[in-house]
C-alpha cells in the first residue's frame, strides 16, 4: 500500500519508488499491460524478449516562469489587456503546481534588465508571484477566493496562526502554540565544551531566531563593508525562507551562515565571517551544525556556496570536514546539479559534501 511521505519536500505524490522520470532505476522483463513507450529495443534485441526501462519518479518539480513586463504588454482590446491575460496565466499556474508541494519562480524582464524570482512554495510564493507582477489588491483578493473555504482550512487546522500583524505578534504566537505541543522525553544535555585554553577565544555555535535579526543585519553589514545594508525586516523576511547558523567568538557574533533544505538538498546560500575572527575555527562548526540539522530532515548533500575572495580558505578550513570545491554542472545526480545551478548566488563558489550514501528513493 503506497502512502504520502512525511512532509512535503518530496511533493505531494504517493511514492518515489518508480514511475515518470529522467533517472534509469531499472530493466525489467516485460509484462502484459506495461506502457509500451518504456520498451528496451537494444536488450530486447539482445534478449530475444521484450525489456522496460523503469525509471526513478520525480520527487519535485521546479517551474520557472518567463515573462515580458516590457511596455508591449500594455496592448489589447478594450477589456483585456495582453498583462491582465499574463498575470491570469501566472496565477492559475502557479497554485495549481503549489498546491502539491512544488515550487515556481520566475524571470522578469522589463526591457531594461532582468529580475529573478527564487523558486519557492506555497500560497505564500503565489502571492508574491502576483505582488512582483504588481497586480492589483482587487485582483489578487479576486484569485484568491476561488481557493477552497477558508473556514474549511480552519476547522481542519491544531493550530492557528494570524499573521496580519507584525513579525514579533506572529513569533509570540508561534512560540505560544510551540509550547502546548507535548514534547518527547528530554534527552540528555550534552557535555559542555572544553574550556579554551588561557588566552583563546571559545566558539559557540548556535540556531539563530527572530530576536538575532539585529545582530545578524549588522554582521552582514560589517562583512560586507556596507555593500549589503539589511535591515531588521529584512531578516526577518528572510527567516521565512531559511535558518541562520550563528558562530560566538568570545560573546561576539562573529559568524553565520543561511541555509535551508529543499528537495533533501541542503544549501548554505550566506557565509560570512568577520574579519577579526579565524575562519578555520569558525568555519568547521558552523558546517557541523547545519549537517546534524540537515541530516534529521533526510539530506542526501550539502551544498556551500561561499564568496570568491575567501573560496580558497575557506576550502582549506572545510577540507577536514569532507568538503571539496566541485563545479555544478559536475555533480553526479541531476537533482543536486538543478539545486546548484539554482541556488547559486552571483559571486560565489561551490563546496560540495555528500551526507549520505544511499539516496531516498522510497517513503520515510
Amino acid at each position: 500500500m503506497l502512502r504520502r511521505l512525511d512532509g512535503v519536500l518530496q511533493g505531494d505524490y504517493r511514492t518515489v519508488l518508480r514511475g515518470h522520470g529522467l533517472d534509469l532505476a531499472d530493466i525489467r522483463e516485460y509484462v502484459p499491460g506495461d506502457d509500451v513507450r518504456y520498451i528496451d529495443w537494444n536488450v530486447t534485441a539482445r534478449m530475444d524478449r521484450p525489456y522496460i526501462r523503469q525509471y526513478y519518479e520525480d520527487r519535485a518539480l521546479t517551474a520557472w516562469f518567463l515573462l515580458d513586463l516590457s511596455p508591449s504588454m500594455n496592448f489589447g482590446s478594450f477589456s483585456t489587456l495582453k498583462r491582465g491575460v499574463l498575470l491570469d496565466f501566472v496565477a492559475v499556474m502557479a497554485r495549481l503546481l503549489t498546491r502539491h508541494g512544488n515550487r515556481v519562480g520566475a524571470v522578469l524582464h522589463d526591457g531594461h534588465g532582468r529580475r529573478v524570482i527564487p523558486a519557492g512554495g506555497g500560497r505564500m510564493q503565489v502571492l508574491r508571484l502576483i505582488n512582483k507582477r504588481k497586480m492589483p489588491e482587487d485582483e489578487a483578493v479576486q484569485r484568491i477566493s476561488v481557493q477552497s473555504p477558508q473556514a474549511d482550512k480552519l476547522k481542519a487546522a491544531a493550530v492557528v496562526i494570524q499573521n496580519a500583524g507584525s513579525f514579533e505578534e506572529t513569533w509570540v504566537q508561534v512560540q505560544a502554540a510551540f509550547s502546548k505541543i507535548s514534547q518527547p522525553a528530554a534527552a540528555p544535555a550534552p557535555a559542555r565544551p572544553a574550556a579554551a585554553p588561557p588566552g583563546e577565544k571559545q566558539v559557540k555555535v548556535r540556531r539563530g531566531n527572530p530576536r538575532d535579526a539585529n545582530a545578524i543585519a549588522a554582521l552582514i553589514k560589517q562583512v560586507t563593508q556596507g555593500q549589503k545594508d539589511l535591515t531588521r525586516a529584512d531578516i526577518m523576511e528572510a527567516f521565512g525562507d531559511k535558518a541562520y547558523m550563528l558562530a560566538e567568538y568570545g560573546e561576539e557574533l562573529s559568524g553565520l551562515v543561511g541555509w535551508k533544505v529543499e528537495n533533501l538538498v541542503a544549501r548554505v546560500d550566506e557565509f560570512y565571517i568577520a574579519a577579526s575572527a579565524p575562519l578555520e575555527k569558525l568555519s568547521p562548526p558552523l558546517l557541523e551544525a547545519v549537517e546534524k540539522a540537515a541530516q534529521e530532515l533526510q539530506s542526501e548533500a550539502a551544498l556551500v556556496f561561499v564568496p570568491l575572495p575567501i573560496a580558497q580558505s575557506a576550502a582549506q578550513a572545510l577540507s577536514g570536514s569532507g568538503y571539496f570545491p566541485q563545479l555544478p554542472e559536475k555533480l553526479g545526480v541531476s537533482a543536486w546539479k538543478d539545486a546548484a545551478k539554482e541556488s547559486m548566488p552571483l559571486g560565489t563558489a561551490l563546496l560540495f559534501k555528500k551526507l549520505r550514501e544511499d539516496r531516498v528513493m522510497k517513503p520515510i
